[in-house]
């Protein structure tokens, strides 16, 4: 299932899925938030991985919608997001280059004080009961290449984040 509140975004998802003949009638998408959808009455309505692309750094008060998430991941199972570091690197790379300069993404796609530094969201999590096994890898986004792991570059701009929720 994939979801998302912006019909303009669901309409990029579906073409991309159309392009890939493995994921033909595989997926459902649905024009909501998560908190537009039902709670999960039991573990087989939860899923094993919930992803966060490029969302939490749009999202007004994260630590409530992380919250909000957590009933809709199984035990044991993943949330797996990306997201910007909050630093003077990401705000020139982002806002800067990529809004104002080359113009790659719309001016006012990123609000740089919404970004989450990873040790922000590995203690919201930690500092609750049921999550566990934090892991965090840096990224640099290399147009036509895709993603590319770079060390040390979740302390200075993109990076993917995963934590695991406790097995009951």
């Amino acid at each position: 299932m994939a979801i998302d509140p912006s019909p303009e975004v669901l309409a990029v998802a579906k073409a991309h899925a159309r392009r890939d003949p493995g994921l033909q009638g595989k997926l459902t998408y649905i024009n909501t938030s998560i908190e537009g959808l039902p709670l999960p009455k039991s573990a087989e309505e939860q899923f094993d991985i919930l992803s966060l692309f490029e969302v939490i750094e749009h999202i007004a008060h994260p630590a409530e919608f992380l919250d909000s998430c957590t009933p809709f991941v199984k035990p044991g199972g993943w949330i797996i997001m990306s997201t910007i570091a909050r630093t003077w690197m990401s705000w020139l790379t982002t806002k800067v280059v990529a809004e104002d300069i080359v113009g790659i993404v719309p001016r006012g796609t990123h609000d740089w004080e919404k970004y989450i530094n990873e040790d922000e969201l590995r203690g919201h999590f930690l500092g609750k009961r049921g999550w566990n096994s934090p892991i965090v890898m840096g990224v640099v986004y290399v147009p036509g290449l895709g993603w590319r792991e770079i060390r040390g570059s979740e302390k200075v701009g993109n990076y993917f984040f995963g934590i695991r929720k406790d097995e009951v």
